[in-house]
């Protein structure tokens, strides 16, 4: 029940309004708990409603909807000082005040010391969240380190463990960046282990991501569909490794230039693949077309010009030239001899 000074109050509005109130109870025609109970508001809170309605002069016919009104902003407010769970000693203190604003109907107040709680909450929360991504970009830098090492020592097991780690801690320090690269480093181990099917698997995802972030002709993206032709050559899927190949010579050819060392590896590549599914022609074509780039870009007695000859000695012996065989075979030898001596497995 209200106050009897409240109850028994009888307010007299303008010359065209009528007279109120008497008991609300009366008007209502049910208790206070029953009211509040409808409105969903304590008791303390309603007995501050009516007295906010005598406060301002409202009119009795009004006092439904100003009550649900009330009631509604009431309530709202009561969840958001709820929502407030912070350890800061600054807003607990403001949740506290912005409680006791409410209790009393003191909205605007209320409303002031949540917008202050809710300033310092965010504050508070976005150096968490930075202190957080800090750790867990640190954590995932340290987890690459460890599997690079591990790859390096050919403990692939381990390594796999270590960069599917790297990756959920970049993942989960939102460096999306970082989670590709580690993402494509796990996919070599995986080639390296055999492990084709997640090679590809983290290969196209890695994919994904590059041609999202740095475009069609990003270095990154050319290599990552490199690697993809090279695990589906592993496969024997020749079709679709010549698919990739040709992808990435496109795009290393647009951005490096055409006698660029990837692009000479790309028509290398290509050439593999030609010739493993029988088209000689086709191999010779690109084996050529690399030997020519390498040897413009990287000089005659390079490694990998030596492989390209060794590549063209090959596919013209299983052509059948034996003399033309010969001669690209004789030429590798020759640049092998001197880059990398008489002893060497090449």
């Amino acid at each position: 029940m209200v106050n009897d000074d409240l109850q028994s109050q009888i307010q007299i509005g303008d010359n065209n309004k009528n007279i109120l109130i008497g008991n609300h109870n009366k008007i209502y025609g049910i208790t206070d708990v029953e009211l509040a109970e409808q409105l969903g508001v304590g008791k303390a809170a309603l007995r501050n409603f009516f007295r906010l309605l005598n406060q301002q002069n409202v009119f009795v016919e009004e006092w439904d909807h100003t009550l649900r009104k009330l009631a509604e902003h009431h309530k709202e407010l009561e969840k958001r000082a709820a929502l407030l769970e912070s350890d800061d000693p600054e807003v607990t203190s403001l949740q506290s005040q912005a409680r006791k604003a409410i209790a009393n109907v003191q909205y605007e107040d209320a409303e002031d010391l949540l917008e202050k709680a809710v300033e310092l909450d965010n504050a508070a929360a976005d150096k968490i969240k930075a202190s957080f991504l800090k750790r867990k970009r640190s954590a995932a830098e340290s987890q690459a380190l460890k599997a690079n090492s591990l790859h390096t020592r050919y403990a692939l097991t381990e390594s796999i463990t270590a960069y599917e780690q790297a990756v959920d801690f970049a993942q989960r320090g939102e460096d999306e960046e970082k989670a590709t690269s580690y993402k494509s480093l796990l996919a070599a181990v995986y080639y390296d282990s055999g492990q084709y099917d997640n090679a590809i698997t983290c290969f196209e995802q890695a994919l994904d991501s590059w041609l999202k972030s740095l475009g069609d002709n990003h270095p990154n993206v050319a290599l990552t569909r490199n690697n993809l032709g090279e695990v589906w050559r592993q496969k024997g899927n020749y079709d679709k490794a010549i698919t990739y190949y040709k992808q990435a010579l496109d795009s290393w050819f647009k951005s490096l230039g055409d006698n660029h060392p990837n692009v000479a590896t790309a028509r290398n590549n290509l050439g593999t693949a030609w010739q493993a599914k029988g088209n000689y022609d086709k191999a010779i074509t690109y084996y050529e077309q690399a030997l020519d780039s390498m040897l413009k870009s990287l000089g005659d007695n390079y490694p990998n010009v030596a492989l390209a000859r060794n590549n063209l000695g090959e596919v013209w012996r299983q052509k059948g030239n034996y003399d033309k065989a010969i001669t690209y075979l004789k030429q590798a030898l020759d640049s092998w001899l001197k880059s990398l001596g008489d002893n060497h497995p090449n």
